[in-house]
């Protein structure tokens, strides 16, 4: 899947700015679908020119303020790649590899490494918490599936910032 498909899904929700799309991949895909924001508007230039997407700009304050909107054809092709064969679940994790890969470092490195990954569980768990505390906000936009996403996201927080806790509370590596 590439960055087109994201944007889209997150646009079939509801039209928005650049800065909302990235807050809100910020708070839902980027924590199972990474990618670079750096490709974030050369993608949104991209699928306005594919006419999957199209641009509408405001005047507010003096200001220029860009949207932008799913279109009909952008529609279609979100649903042609909804129901297509899915790959194979690829879950790239870093720091997951490094405990993996631990073997001949020394207990101290290994749960460095892990208190690491704590931590930043801890703060991923912090960011979702605050999107469900903005549920109702115009700035989190949640749908039945990103609702869904959102709750199992938390909960697999909760699970993986536990068992880093046992792990690094004992003997077990």
């Amino acid at each position: 899947m590439s960055q087109k498909y994201a944007v889209l899904g997150l646009l079939n929700a509801a039209p928005m700015t650049g800065y909302v799309i990235k807050k809100n991949y910020d708070y839902t895909i980027k924590k199972f679908w990474p990618v670079s924001y750096g490709g974030l508007y050369p993608a949104l230039h991209k699928l306005t020119e594919e006419n999957l997407i199209e641009v509408h700009k405001q005047k507010t304050d003096g200001r220029g303020k860009i949207s932008y909107k799913i279109t009909e054809e952008g529609k279609k092709a979100l649903t042609e790649w909804l129901l297509s064969k899915t790959s194979d679940i690829q879950c790239k994790d870093e720091y997951m590899l490094k405990i993996f890969l631990s073997k001949d470092l020394e207990d101290q490195a290994r749960n460095r490494i892990m208190e690491e990954y704590l931590y930043k569980k801890e703060e991923d768990l912090r960011s979702i918490l605050s999107l469900i505390e903005m549920r109702s906000s115009k700035d989190a936009i949640i749908t039945k599936g990103s609702s869904f996403i959102v709750d199992y996201t938390k909960e697999v927080l909760i699970k993986e910032i536990e068992l880093l806790k046992k792990a690094l509370s004992s003997d077990i590596l």
